[in-house]
């Protein structure tokens, strides 16, 4: 898979990669000098959406497991403006649809967030996991999203959840 098949020149702030002086004072004042979601390496970014930007993640759980990342530095989705949920929602359409195309052994996704020291977060930054999935990946994918709790995510395939 080629890493920057998702950038666009309409998608970088300049054809360089820098960002605009106007743009630098103002996203100063957002941004944590120790974050490393606050410092990304423009290289690395592979796709923009409003105030958000996306990068292949650098522990990847699947072959192209991509992170969706808000500028303003924040630690909670729960911080996340309207418009910051809304570039986040737009980018995991668009990079998920953009996966698809390019690998089709992918048969499905999953989005999460990992929010807060006891849910696994470990950069105190918000973002989202858009995680590509396939056929046998893991051995029983029933429940998904489920098994972060250890033996909650299984439940037999006849029960419907209760209304």
């Amino acid at each position: 898979m080629k890493r920057n098949a998702f950038l666009s020149k309409s998608e970088t702030r300049s054809l360089d990669g820098s960002i605009p002086p106007l743009a630098t004072i103002f996203l100063s004042d957002m941004k944590n000098r120790s974050c490393i979601f606050c410092e990304m390496d423009s290289a690395r970014v592979i796709a923009r959406e409003g105030s958000c930007y996306a990068v292949y993640d650098g522990f990847p759980v699947s072959e192209g497991h991509i992170l969706i990342i808000p500028e303003r530095h924040i630690a909670s989705f729960r911080e996340l403006t309207e418009d910051e949920w809304l570039s986040v929602h737009k980018l995991a359409k668009k990079l998920s649809a953009r996966l698809l195309e390019q690998d089709k052994t992918i048969d499905g996704f999953n989005l999460g967030i990992n929010d807060g020291k006891a849910a696994g977060q470990t950069i105190f930054h918000a973002h989202v996991h858009l995680i590509p999935r396939r056929k046998n990946d893991v051995e029983n994918p029933r429940g998904g999203v489920r098994h972060v709790i250890p033996c909650k995510g299984c439940y037999p395939a006849n029960t419907e959840p209760e209304r």
